[in-house]
C-alpha cells in the first residue's frame, strides 16, 4: 500500500546504527552504569550525524536493562535502571528533535558463548515473556515520545537456530514469537512501525531460502504497519563489485512481489586503509560495490526503506576494524564525534541522504 512521505515506510531514508547502549553485560544488581557500562551521547556526534543528513539511526538497547525481571515494569524503577531508561530516550528524542527517524530494538547477548543470541539474561524466554516485554515498552516508550510515529521497533536482533551453545529459536517459534508481539504491541495502541527480522542472523542473502519469506507472509497485522527486515555484510574475500547487490537482490524482489516493504538494517563493507594494522580490500574496489549498491537503492526505492550502516558510537566507544580485524568488525564512521571521519564515511558520504 502506498503511504504518505511522512510515514517511517513512506520514502527511503538511509543513515547507521548508534551503539554502545547494547550491553555485554552489567551486574544485575546495580543496573547499568551510565559512563562505565555505555555512554553518555554529546550533541557534538548528533549534530554531526544531522550535518551528514543521516535520516535513520537504529538505536539497539539491552531487554535485560529496561525490564529486570521477565514480566516485570518496564521500565524498571531501581536506580541504575531509571538511569538507563532516561538515558535511552533523552537520546531518541535529541534524534527526533534534529529531525532523524528512529528504528528501535532489544541487541540480546548470550555470556556463554559470548555472542549475539535469543536470549533474555543469557538464558531462553518464552512468547508471552517476550509479548508481555513489547506490550509495556511500546506503552511507556509512546507515552515519553508523545506517541511519535517517527519510532519504529525493531522486534530483536538476528534470529537464528540453536546450536554451538547458543540458545537460538527455531523458524517456527520465531515467527510465532513475533505475531504476539506485534499483537502485544497493537492492544498497548502503539501503532508504530515494526521491523520483523529474517533467521539466519537476519542474512539478506538466505532470507528467501531458509524458510523466513514464506514465515514472514503469515504475519497479521491490523495496522498493516509492518516491514521486513534484513542485514548485509560481505565476506572479506568478496570483492566482486556487484557483491552487494547480488546478496540483497532476491530479498528485495521478494519483497515487491509480495507487496512489502524491506529495511536493510545493517550493512558494512570493507574499504582499505583504515588506520588499523590490519585491514582487507581497497578503497577503489569499495568504491565500485557501494555505487553499484546506491544505483541498485535508487531502483528499488518503492521498496526498500533504506539502509543502516553498521556502525557508529560515542568517542571512545568504537573502531574502524573491517572484516580482518581481530579485535572485531565495527566499521566505524568517526571516531572522536565528526572532527574527522573514516574511509568508511568517505565512502558512503554522498550516500546518506536520498
Amino acid at each position: 500500500m502506498p503511504y504518505p512521505t511522512d510515514h517511517f515506510l513512506g520514502r527511503q531514508r538511509n543513515g547507521l546504527n548508534h551503539v554502545s547502549m547494547n550491553l555485554a553485560g552489567f551486574k544485575r544488581n546495580n543496573g547499568p552504569v551510565q559512563g562505565t557500562n555505555y555512554p553518555v551521547y554529546s550533541d557534538q556526534l548528533l549534530n554531526w550525524y544531522q550535518l551528514k543528513r543521516v535520516e535513520s539511526v537504529r538505536l539497539l538497547f539491552t531487554w535485560e536493562a529496561v525490564q529486570s525481571t521477565l514480566g516485570g515494569p518496564v521500565p524498571s524503577p531501581d536506580a541504575g535502571y531509571a538511569t538507563y531508561w532516561a538515558d535511552l530516550v533523552d537520546v531518541v528524542e535529541r534524534l527526533l528533535a534534529r529531525g532523524i527517524y528512529v528504528i528501535i530494538g532489544p541487541w540480546q547477548y548470550n555470556a556463554n558463548v559470548a555472542d549475539t543470541d535469543i536470549a533474555y539474561d543469557s538464558a531462553a524466554f518464552t512468547s508471552a515473556e517476550f509479548s508481555d516485554f513489547w506490550g509495556k515498552f511500546a506503552a511507556a516508550f509512546n507515552a515519553v515520545t508523545a506517541n511519535d510515529q517517527r519510532v519504529a521497533f525493531d522486534l530483536i536482533n538476528e534470529p537464528h537456530l540453536p546450536g554451538n551453545g547458543r540458545i537460538g529459536i527455531t523458524l517456527a517459534s520465531w515467527f510465532s514469537y513475533a505475531q504476539f508481539a506485534i499483537n502485544a504491541i497493537r492492544a498497548a495502541g502503539a501503532a508504530n512501525t515494526v521491523f520483523i527480522a529474517g533467521m539466519d542472523y537476519t542474512a539478506a542473502a538466505t532470507f528467501t531460502t531458509n524458510g523466513s519469506a514464506a514465515q514472514w507472509l503469515t504475519l497479521a497485522d491490523p495496522s498493516n504497519n509492518i516491514a521486513a527486515s534484513a542485514h548485509c555484510y560481505l565476506d572479506s574475500a568478496n570483492m566482486s563489485s556487484t557483491a552487494i547487490v547480488d546478496a540483497c537482490s532476491a530479498f528485495v524482489s521478494w519483497a515487491r512481489s509480495n507487496g512489502a516493504k524491506a529495511n536493510i538494517a545493517e550493512i558494512a563493507i570493507n574499504a582499505g586503509p583504515n588506520g588499523r594494522a590490519t585491514n582487507c580490500s581497497s578503497f577503489a574496489a569499495a568504491q565500485a560495490q557501494w555505487s553499484n549498491w546506491t544505483a541498485f537503492c535508487a531502483a528499488n526505492n518503492d521498496v526498500l526503506v533504506g539502509w543502516n550502516w553498521w556502525g557508529n558510537s560515542e568517542a571512545g566507544w568504537w573502531n574502524e576494524g573491517d572484516s580482518c580485524d581481530p579485535q572485531g568488525y565495527h566499521w566505524g564512521l568517526t571516531l572522536d564525534n565528526g572532527v574527522t571521519q573514516t574511509v568508511y564515511m568517505d565512502l558512503i558520504d554522498s550516500s546518506t541522504p536520498v
